[in-house]
């Protein structure tokens, strides 16, 4: 094999192994509160379609050709992210709980402000009833 070629596998595989990782947390956050059965099909299918993407990424880099090095850095690419991944989730988690509460605030001033324009116009109906009463026909009060 090419040593370009060769190169790009480890690469790739690397890459993977981040992707992984990150997929399977996102995979166990998803199925965490599942019945068992269908965590063991999930999880199943989950690992299925990946196993099928790594195929056909390797297949189109090298012919698919799989040595063990190429398992190894995609090892390596787990190990090394899987602390990382769990990190920047816990960051999006936190972020997002952020944006509601923004989210939250932001539509409670709308009400208010919406409320307060809604009793103003109020008021100027009232007003205008009471000063147009007497000049206006009884079907337009």
């Amino acid at each position: 094999m090419q040593n370009e070629i060769q190169l790009l596998s480890f690469l790739v595989s690397f890459i993977f192994g981040v992707l992984f990782a990150f997929l399977n947390e996102l995979n166990n956050k998803f199925i965490f509160k599942q019945k068992p059965h269908f965590k063991v099909i999930i999880t199943f299918l989950f690992i299925l379609n990946l196993s099928l993407l790594y195929l056909m990424l390797i297949y189109n880099i090298n012919g698919g050709i799989i040595h063990i090095y190429f398992f190894i850095f995609i090892l390596l690419g787990y190990l090394i992210s899987f602390r990382k991944i769990k990190n920047v989730l816990k960051y999006v988690k936190h972020l997002s709980k952020k944006l509601k509460r923004v989210k939250k605030d932001s539509t409670t001033w709308y009400n208010v402000e919406k409320n307060r324009r809604w009793e103003m116009w109020r008021r100027f109906q009232r007003k205008l009833k009471e000063e147009c009463s007497s000049h206006l026909p009884f079907w337009l009060l």
